[in-house]
């Protein structure tokens, strides 16, 4: 896909500088199609006071000249390049904006403190399904926590002091930091409302505790947006991090080389809220400040709200239009496999209603790599190629669901996933494949020829339309009468 349009947004962190870059088409549909990163630690050496270094400075140019470098490829012709706590902090601000205009011709933008909790509580509301929760970004040099309430911002604090910061400050002194930080919390009384909620984590630091929980459980999926930490192995690897000194803590699988040396102190303040606020779950998220600007952005030019109310549907909406699905037999697909759905099933469940939905909405979209094998492409597409608005377990659902509408058996294509979901919803998603493959055969030339479908006795009676030659249609669904029969027990007449 050739995109027409393409938007960098940089986030200059305390720690790394990041930039990403997404395509939008003249259609409106977008992608990620670029994203780097660069460790300059522009926090280190501030101390009290406040001054970022020459050659801080310097690295960051470096940086930027790199960044600059990508965006000509592209032909970025509109870049947003955000500053946050480091710069925001600095007494010498001005020194180091003007400089990097100078140098780079690029403007910063200043976020405040309460813009940066804004931005990241969009980038994450945009792409995950909680609707309750205490999100946390805990940055190189300041930490950012808002309260959501049915996935409405309703309070929002900032602390100056990040994981670099921090990490600074104390050196080696755990417990002077902790009690340093639960000062800082105090002043904040609403966090008590949070109490018992899931904590939605940004942020490198909390992100090494999912790295640690995947590498130990063998997880199958590499991406780590959405991924859950229990309350359990949460506490486990703090305090395993808590414990670890020196040269120990790189040995820690999962923890990178380039935060070692700020983890034990740096994840001080996510580490004093998990355990103020007693929270179940600590659920990752990848998305931030920077999609926060392209979500608020992207919506607002389209005449939507900052905040969707239905990720998973703007998800899928886009990836249709990215892989070049045909939304019109998509949308057939799904109203037949409902209506197979409320006639054949005893027991029916909301959530596993909405699964059905998009595994229906989004059956073909491995079309654009291989007609044989799309049913293949479309399980691994729907894992890996950013449907949001689901949890892992229920993008395996989906992915396997996807795979079954052109297959009787998934075969080895489902071991990796089949021991997470485990033998039931294994059991599941066969029977409810079937329905798939037979909705997708009884439109198999496209063209809408079922107007409906009622179980009578043991017969499921599809009504046809009175013009339509049903031999191609009989040869289509002659394969799918066997495993149809031996699931729901019934026999397929065409009327």
């Amino acid at each position: 896909m050739i995109y027409t349009h393409h938007r960098a947004i940089i986030d200059i962190g305390s720690n790394s500088v990041r930039i990403n870059i997404v395509g939008v088409s003249e259609e409106g549909h977008f992608m990620l199609v670029d994203q780097a990163r660069e460790r300059t630690r522009i926090s280190s050496g501030m101390g009290e006071d406040k001054i970022i270094r020459p050659e801080a400075i310097e690295r960051l140019l470096d940086t930027l000249h790199s960044f600059r470098q990508i965006m000509q490829v592209y032909k970025v012709k509109e870049v947003r390049a955000l500053a946050t706590a480091a710069i925001r902090q600095a007494k010498n601000q001005q020194e180091v904006l003007e400089t990097v205009e100078r140098e780079t011709r690029l403007l910063l933008e200043v976020v405040s403190d309460r813009e940066e909790a804004t931005l990241g509580f969009l980038g994450s509301v945009n792409s995950l399904n909680e609707k309750d929760a205490l999100l946390v970004d805990l940055g190189g040099a300041s930490t950012e926590f808002v309260l959501m309430r049915n996935r409405r911002l309703l309070h929002l604090g900032s602390i100056a002091f990040g994981a670099v910061t921090l990490s600074e400050k104390f050196l080696h002194d755990k417990e002077a930091a902790k009690n340093f930080i639960n000062e800082k919390f105090v002043e904040f009384p609403w966090l008590k409302e949070a109490e018992g909620l899931p904590i939605i984590a940004l942020g490198g630091s909390i992100r090494t505790l999912a790295k640690i929980d995947q590498i130990r459980s063998n997880w199958p999926l590499d991406s780590l947006h959405g991924y859950c930490v229990s309350r359990e192995n949460t506490a486990k690897y703090l305090d395993e991090i808590s414990r670890a000194t020196g040269a120990r803590i790189r040995r820690i699988r999962g923890v990178s080389s380039s935060r070692a040396d700020i983890l034990r102190i740096g994840i001080v303040p996510f580490e004093v809220l998990f355990e103020m606020l007693k929270s179940p779950i600590v659920r990752i998220s990848l998305q931030g400040i920077r999609e926060g600007v392209f979500y608020r952005d992207y919506l607002h030019r389209n005449g939507r709200e900052e905040v969707l109310d239905d990720v998973a549907s703007f998800s899928a909406s886009n990836l249709q239009k990215r892989l070049g699905v045909n939304v019109t037999h998509a949308s057939y697909i799904e109203w037949l496999l409902l209506e197979l759905y409320e006639n054949l099933e005893e027991k029916k469940d909301g959530r596993e209603r909405e699964l059905l939905q998009m595994a229906a909405r989004l059956h073909d979209i491995g079309m654009g790599i291989d007609y044989f094998s799309h049913h293949q492409h479309g399980l691994y597409l729907t894992l890996n190629a950013g449907l949001l608005g689901f949890y892992d377990e229920e993008r395996m659902f989906i992915a396997l669901l996807i795979g079954l509408h052109r297959s009787r058996r998934l075969g080895r294509f489902s071991q990796p996933y089949s021991h997470w979901l485990g033998k039931e919803k294994m059991e599941r998603i066969e029977k409810l494949g079937v329905l798939l493959a037979l909705a997708e055969r009884l439109d198999r030339t496209e063209s809408g020829t079922v107007v409906s479908v009622r179980v009578r006795g043991d017969e499921l009676q599809v009504q046809l339309k009175n013009s339509y030659r049903r031999n191609l249609l009989e040869g289509s669904i002659e394969e799918q009468r066997l495993p149809f029969a031996s699931k729901y027990s019934k026999n397929i007449v065409l009327l």
